[in-house]
């Protein structure tokens, strides 16, 4: 059996989170020379087992093709994805499709009759009326240069910047609660300052004056009461600010 493998254009339209709708083939001809006739397609054989690859791997299945429909010259699939977790592969998959990274699908099939396109060359391309459809795969390098996604019936959203995620919020917080976390250490330690600066002054001015607490009377005797008189109010100022 010779299986074929063709890239055509695609057009493909986001529908929930498993689902995407895609022309998985066209009636062109495409960069290989062939066209496949929509209308000659056989699915019987497909639809028993209507499997979804990654770059044509039987051993990636990706999902499922749920409806498939001819309208004119286009086959369309509605594919749905595995669940969220079953498969690495189709998670992946799933992601690049939906975000626009992949934008290629190519159909494998075996060709059961056709004509050449040109009849003085029966070796060069075919146009294929009767064909059977074996698996569609979303590639990522298309041979059919039309073989891309042109519509989107949901554009992906810009993220807002202006609202921190709760991620930011979690980082700001905790930035916040260590500056105040410093600044209540600062606080506490020139309390403590204060306090030994009370401390000392009050037995500094104790020393430098007589029993009853006046100056012995000399200049700096003097000088040194005013000076620690200034230093506790000082102090007391900051104690109560």
């Amino acid at each position: 059996m010779a299986i074929i493998r063709k890239l055509v254009p695609s057009h493909v339209s986001l529908l929930d989170e498993d689902e995407i709708e895609a022309v998985i083939m066209t009636g062109d001809i495409a960069r290989d020379g062939h066209i496949l006739v929509p209308g000659g397609v056989d699915l019987a054989n497909y639809l028993r087992n209507p499997v979804v690859l990654w770059q044509h791997n039987p051993d990636e299945p990706v999902g499922n093709a749920e409806a498939i429909r001819i309208e004119g010259d286009q086959i369309i699939a509605r594919v749905r994805f595995a669940p969220l977790g079953i498969s690495e592969v189709a998670d992946r998959t799933r992601g690049l499709v939906k975000s626009g990274v992949i934008q290629a699908v190519s159909v494998g099939f075996e060709p059961l009759d056709g004509e050449p396109l040109d009849p003085t060359k029966p070796r060069g391309g075919q146009r294929f009326t009767r064909w059977d459809l074996l698996e569609f795969s979303f590639v990522s390098v298309p041979a059919d240069t039309g073989a891309v996604v042109t519509a989107r019936s949901v554009e992906p959203q810009e993220p807002d910047m202006s609202r921190p995620s709760k991620r930011a919020g979690k980082t700001i917080s905790s930035v916040t609660r260590d500056v105040l976390d410093t600044a209540h250490n600062k606080i506490d330690e020139a309390r403590c300052m204060i306090r030994d600066l009370l401390d000392d002054t009050d037995t500094t001015e104790f020393q430098t004056t007589d029993g009853e607490g006046e100056s012995d009377g000399t200049a700096n005797g003097r000088s040194l009461s005013l000076e620690h008189r200034r230093r506790r109010a000082v102090a007391l100022s900051l104690a109560a600010a």
